[in-house]
């Protein structure tokens, strides 16, 4: 239960920070817990007022000015709970309640944040990463550091500080002269050389600009980091935006990058236990770094990654509050081992309304919403079990481009494998084009494989080594050689790696380097070899020709007794003799 409670506090605070980061003047929450998830009612009561009271009396917020409990007024006891809870400790007035009227508490001490200091990795919207580290919450996402209104953003520049190119150039072109001439006026006043520098913020929208040395080196990265986290908690800014640094000319590993940034942060929360400093985004402008920013977050969960959270319990009683919209499969048959599934964070809707009418409105006008923007796709196909690694590998590529998560399931021996597709409409469309494109390039590399070995049994062309001694061609060249024979046509060959036009009815291959080189067509079933059955028929000059047989006759008899003679259950549909050329009766 204490694990449980850590989890819900932490999911109080998130949505606190939140409020005030967003700079929202009222917040609003229901008796989070005490629904489905079946929290004691006065548990959740205590830790609600506990953590308000708390945020309240450390944070000193700014622009949250009043939060209110909703309580439905049929669950009495949730309202007593809560009645009770408040007037064991003042009088209660009124349901809703100013920040600034709150009495103050003590602080909750450091150490006691200390046990959940770093909590689950959450993702509020699509491509948005936040996490809460103590009092401080670090954000990554995709976006424009210009457009950010921090109290600080971080511009990573030169030694003299007007680098104008990538992000920089970006920064300094919106910040306008003004914010140039003050890096060029404390630069000229410099006596020695500043690792970074302070100015105004020109004409962006964030209050301050901190200017940095430009570094590559992960090590040194970190150190940068931690170095602005200390200087802004030092000058009392509360929130402050970086951009990945060193992964534009700089060209470091975005992974290292990620991993030097967020130990940085979490560096900055365990050694100085920031009062000051709430907020801290990453923001990345090439969003194919989110992922590594996003992993490198996750390794910060600790255990809690792998239990079953409070949170995780938030995500299963959303789902089972939107069933019938996304259906599951048969996950026994699920094979995962050569295709991994991508994750989503979904997100959780708690709806509160006068009565159950207007609440399966907001869900159905939720479920529309959504149905409208995800999508499902199903491809089964034999050929999917002939894909290639390689080809498995394609599709996980396509998977961490897209917001899609593909699946692959092998199903049962007498079922075809399938492919299940899941996520935005656009991208599962995307996906499944993709996907069909591989499948017909196997199908077509299979069929054509088994057609050369079909030929190669019938037919095996050569030609002469240095020796003398005949080479046969592998069996696709076979084929494109037999090929052109039956159609009279020149083809593109390779001999010891050497491209050579052959013409197979002069049996002759000429090259631009190399002597012309004799070819040799070997009939691999001859006459005289072994008496043909008196059934076959006569192929009139087709390479390759199918004749049904009989049911009931010897050769049909023959083949349907091999394929039964260990006991396999088959469904025989039809049965075929494949003649040769030479079989002309």
């Amino acid at each position: 239960m204490s694990h449980l409670c850590q989890e819900l506090t932490s999911i109080i605070r998130c949505c606190l920070v939140e409020a005030e980061k967003r700079q929202m003047a009222s917040l609003s929450f229901p008796a989070i817990g005490t629904g489905n998830l079946s929290f004691p009612r006065a548990l959740v009561s205590k830790l609600l007022l506990r953590e308000i009271r708390s945020f309240s009396s450390s944070r000193n917020p700014r622009c949250l000015r009043e939060v209110v409990i909703v309580v439905h007024p049929s669950d009495s006891q949730t309202v007593d709970c809560f009645t009770q809870e408040f007037t064991g400790q003042r009088n209660v007035q009124h349901e809703r309640h100013d920040f600034n009227e709150l009495p103050v508490q003590q602080p909750v001490s450091q150490s006691q944040h200390s046990s959940d200091t770093f909590g689950p990795v959450l993702s509020t919207s699509l491509g948005v990463y936040q996490m809460q580290m103590g009092q401080l919450a670090l954000e990554v996402s995709s976006g424009d550091i210009t457009k950010e209104t921090s109290d600080v953003i971080v511009n990573s520049s030169n030694q003299t500080f007007n680098l104008k190119a990538g992000v920089s150039k970006a920064i300094l072109d919106g910040a306008g002269i003004t914010v140039e001439r003050e890096c060029a006026q404390f630069v000229s006043s410099m006596t020695q050389p500043h690792a970074m520098i302070l100015t105004s913020a020109g004409q962006l929208p964030s209050r301050n600009i901190i200017h940095i040395v430009g570094q590559n080196d992960p090590g040194n990265i970190k150190d940068m980091v931690y170095s602005v986290l200390k200087f802004c908690e030092e000058n009392k800014f509360s929130s402050v935006a970086f951009p990945a640094l060193g992964t534009g000319q700089g060209g470091a590993s975005p992974s290292a990058v990620a991993d030097a940034m967020v130990d940085a942060v979490v560096e900055f929360v365990r050694k100085k236990q920031p009062r000051f400093v709430q907020s801290v985004k990453i923001l990345i402008f090439q969003t194919a770094m989110l992922n590594h920013f996003h992993m490198s977050m996750k390794k910060r969960q600790g255990e809690t990654v792998e239990e079953k959270s409070v949170f995780g319990k938030f995500k299963e009683s959303f789902r089972q509050f939107m069933s019938g919209l996304v259906s599951g499969s048969d996950q026994s048959s699920s094979v995962d081992l050569v295709l991994e599934k991508e994750e989503f964070e979904p997100t959780v809707f708690q709806l509160c309304a006068d009565d159950n009418k207007a609440l399966s409105e907001a869900k159905k006008r939720i479920n529309d919403l959504i149905v409208a923007e995800q999508a499902q796709k199903t491809i089964s196909d034999p050929f999917i079990s002939q894909m290639s690694q390689a080809d498995m590998e394609e599709l996980k590529a396509l998977q961490r481009k897209l917001t899609v998560s593909i699946r692959l399931d092998k199903g049962a021996e007498d079922q075809d494998p399938k492919i299940h597709l899941e996520g935005l409409t656009r991208d599962v469309f995307t996906a499944e084009s993709a996907l069909r494109d591989i499948i017909r390039k196997v199908e077509r590399a299979e069929n054509s494989k088994t057609q050369a070995l079909l030929v190669s049994s019938l037919v095996e062309w050569q030609y002469p080594n240095h020796s003398g001694s005949m080479v046969p061609f592998d069996i696709y060249t076979n084929l494109k050689l037999e090929e052109a024979l039956e159609k009279k046509q020149k083809v593109k060959i390779k001999i010891n790696n050497e491209m050579y036009t052959a013409d197979p009815g002069l049996r002759k291959a000429v090259s631009a380097k190399r002597p012309p080189m004799e070819l040799f067509r070997k009939d691999m079933k001859d006459d005289t070899a072994l008496p043909l059955p008196s059934c076959w028929e006569d192929m009139k000059g087709d390479l390759v020709k199918l004749f049904a047989l009989t049911q009931g006759s010897q050769e049909y008899n023959d083949v349907e007794q091999e394929l039964t003679k260990n006991r396999l259950r088959v469904n025989i549909i039809s049965v075929c003799s494949v003649p040769n050329t030479r079989s002309r009766l």
